[in-house]
């Protein structure tokens, strides 16, 4: 090698050198300060693709960057000032994130559900019979058709003593139909129902009933409706020529868009193992008195029905969750709400929706917990989107705070405005 060979080699790694060096303490550069901080051309590059961005026009450069100033600001102001910001403001950040985490969770749950060939071959198997049988439902208040107004604990303990009855030949199902029946037109028929497909009823039923045989007595099993007890009276061959939807990848399909209930079972069982690992009982009976305090007070409305803090305004202070052995009441359902997707403007109709509404509010706090304490997830990937929707909310909730109280500003001067204030500089 010559030396004008090693001359230019030297020269070239000097030029490689400083290029990297002035690289580097752009990338180090401020893209603005403020009255307590300073924000970094790095951290403005990693929100957004440097080469896009220089493909802009110097004004578009300019919005964006402003935006983005206002956007870090106002985050930075939430985060040193946490407890003495807006609970509102909080909240909201708050559901973001939680709505975030619960998208996780149904996406992993989505992942997790598999339609075996093995399942479809059980409910096309199911399919081909029909089955007529003989109901006693003993409804509650929480029931989705209440017919009674007892609580959830007598309408099991009834149903209970009704299945000792007949199973010990106290009484014929006939009779037990005739003493406990509580729907006149049921009674009429003495209890009867069908002949009737699999998919009809909920899915504990289903699989309940068309694994049974004929005089079989299966109960108490419990659904939406109350505790169920029945009678397997018969069960036939179904006619399935030139009916498409008896086809084994029709009922995949129909699997996968949710029928049958196949779907909501494997999102239960997952809740009740979550439950489990997180310790919670959920008190029906005193969401039932709940429920009881709301009716006699006729604060009902159908079918508008009772906003939450309606009911927060009556102070019920009974425990209608534990979770950890931590004992939770309704305000506690009530804050909790605000964190929760639209929850807070939920209205109830009816004692079902009430321990519906409590049931799914728990559901995603402790969905919520699982997938923060999970190893399965990329907790740097979400978070980093979730703190970027925040920052985005923070800055539209800016905008139309202002813009509400003078309707005659534009964007631009609210933050031209905001920029001031702030003694915001930007260097780009």
């Amino acid at each position: 090698m010559t030396h004008t060979q090693t001359k230019l080699i030297y020269i070239f790694s000097i030029v490689i050198l400083l290029a990297v060096i002035i690289c580097f303490y752009s990338e180090d550069e401020a893209i603005a300060t403020f009255s307590n901080g300073v924000i970094y051309k790095k951290h403005f590059f990693d929100e957004i693709n440097h080469d896009e961005f220089d493909n802009l026009n110097r004004n578009i450069q300019h919005d964006y960057i402003r935006e983005f100033v206002v956007k870090e600001i106002l985050f930075a102001q939430i985060i040193k000032k946490e407890k003495e910001s807006d609970l509102a403001i909080l909240d909201n950040l708050t559901r973001i994130n939680n709505n975030k985490l619960m998208k996780t969770l149904f996406d992993h749950l989505d992942s997790q559900f598999e339609i075996s060939d093995s399942l479809v071959n059980s409910v096309y198997k199911a399919m081909q019979q029909e089955y007529t049988f003989q109901d006693i439902t003993i409804t509650h208040n929480l029931s989705y058709t209440p017919i009674n107004g007892r609580l959830k604990s007598k309408a099991k303990q009834i149903s209970d003593t009704i299945y000792k009855r007949i199973i010990n030949k106290e009484i014929t199902f006939d009779e037990a139909v005739s003493i406990y029946v509580e729907v006149p037109s049921i009674k009429i028929n003495n209890g009867i129902l069908g002949p009737m497909q699999y998919g009809k009823l909920p899915y504990k039923l289903n699989n309940a009933i068309w694994s049974s045989r004929t005089n079989d007595i299966i109960g108490p099993i419990e659904s939406k409706f109350g505790f169920h007890i029945f009678k397997i009276i018969k069960h036939s061959p179904v006619d399935t020529v030139n009916k498409p939807h008896f086809s084994k990848r029709n009922i995949q399909m129909a699997i996968k868009q949710g029928k049958y209930g196949i779907r909501e079972a494997h999102a239960n069982k997952f809740a009740r193992e979550i439950f489990k690992e997180f310790n919670i009982t959920i008190h029906y009976d005193e969401i039932g008195n709940l429920y009881d305090l709301i009716d006699n007070a006729n604060l009902f409305e159908i079918p508008n029905g009772i906003p939450i803090q309606q009911i927060k305004d009556l102070n019920f202070s009974h425990t209608l969750v534990s979770i950890n052995k931590k004992h939770l009441n309704f305000e506690w359902i009530f804050n909790e709400a605000s964190r929760h997707g639209n929850f807070k403007e939920t209205k109830i109709v009816g004692g079902y929706f009430l321990k519906k509404f409590i049931y799914d509010l728990v559901m995603r706090h402790v969905g919520v917990k699982w997938v923060e304490q999970s190893e399965l997830f990329n907790h740097e990937l979400f978070q980093s989107k979730i703190v970027n929707k925040q920052k985005l909310f923070l800055y539209k909730s800016m905008i139309d705070n202002e813009l509400e109280i003078n309707p005659t500003l534009t964007k631009d001067v609210i933050v031209n405005r905001f920029l001031i204030k702030n003694n915001v500089q930007i260097n780009y």
